[in-house]
């Protein structure tokens, strides 16, 4: 019984342990390698080429940064420009406007309304007269008011060119308009006036011989 006993573990010897690694074998230093320095040691050492195509990306970006910048100043420049062109024209074609409103009410009142003398001069007709004639034409139909011109500164017009033989230069000046509105307000005029043939013009019956 005494035989069968286990005998205690006991290391073998040097020369029967078998071979270990090598890292076993180097020696244990007490100098530890920062981790900054273990990182950069991993990686892969840029070479000129790539460092001066990297350099000449950034340069080609920073000149269309800069470019785009000065593009869109030069647009902003410009529109700013167009809208000031744009109210300085309204305003001056505002104030004209004004003055040649004032006018042609200035000339209209001179006319119509003040010396029944200046009226006949320049329309060949008396005030009552144009009165009535407005009245006429205006209460049938056949004339209205526009947004821009009313019925007696159309007649005035017409009869103001009829009278004289005057040309649409001619009242342009006077009346402030442009000869495409003078024309336009003359022709309306003449045919409303043409329309009132039956009214003002009695035909020959045949019963009664001249």
């Amino acid at each position: 019984m005494a035989s069968q006993r286990r005998r205690p573990f006991q290391r073998p010897p040097l020369s029967l342990r078998p071979p270990s690694s090598a890292s076993e074998n180097l020696p244990i230093s007490d100098t530890r390698v920062p981790i900054d320095e273990v990182r950069y040691s991993n990686q892969v050492p840029m070479d000129d080429g790539s460092m001066s195509s990297s350099q000449t990306y950034n340069e080609e970006w920073q000149r269309l940064r800069r470019w785009a910048a000065t593009c869109v100043a030069m647009y902003a420049a410009y529109a700013a420009i167009l809208v000031s062109v744009y109210h300085r024209s309204n305003y001056l074609e505002r104030s004209i406007s004004n003055e040649g409103d004032y006018e042609r009410h200035a000339l209209m009142e001179r006319l119509t309304l003040m010396d029944n003398e200046d009226c006949y001069n320049q329309l060949r007709m008396g005030k009552d007269a144009f009165a009535r004639l407005v009245t006429i034409l205006r209460g049938t139909g056949r004339l209205r008011n526009n947004a821009h011109s009313n019925v007696e500164e159309q007649v005035a017009k017409f009869l103001h060119i009829v009278g004289h033989n005057l040309r649409n230069r001619t009242m342009k000046f006077y009346f402030k308009r442009s000869s495409e509105t003078i024309s336009c307000h003359f022709h309306q005029v003449l045919r409303a006036i043409i329309s009132l043939d039956d009214v003002f013009l009695k035909q020959p019956d045949g019963l009664k011989c001249p």
